[in-house]
């Protein structure tokens, strides 16, 4: 039986998987709304597919008007895997 693992992604597959630009989407970060990267090592950092789907979905559009911060984090903050 599969499980539902997550799927992450580095920075240029994410932008070009959903269309995004760099810019937007660490904006995004700091105003708290976008899903930070989980930080894999100094100098990789990963997003949860999922969740940039979730957030991609709620917002429902484009400009620089986010909803509200997603699942309780602080802006700008990253989040570590543990290996």
């Amino acid at each position: 039986m599969l499980e539902n693992k997550p799927i992450y992604a580095r920075l240029p597959i994410l932008l070009q998987t959903f269309g995004l630009k760099r810019s937007t989407v660490y904006f995004w970060i700091r105003k708290g709304n976008f899903p930070p990267p989980y930080k894999v090592g100094d100098r990789c950092s990963l997003w949860d597919i999922a969740e940039v789907e979730e957030y991609l979905r709620r917002r429902g559009g484009g400009g620089h008007s986010p909803e509200g911060a997603v699942h309780g984090l602080k802006p700008g903050k990253s989040r570590v895997i543990d290996a």
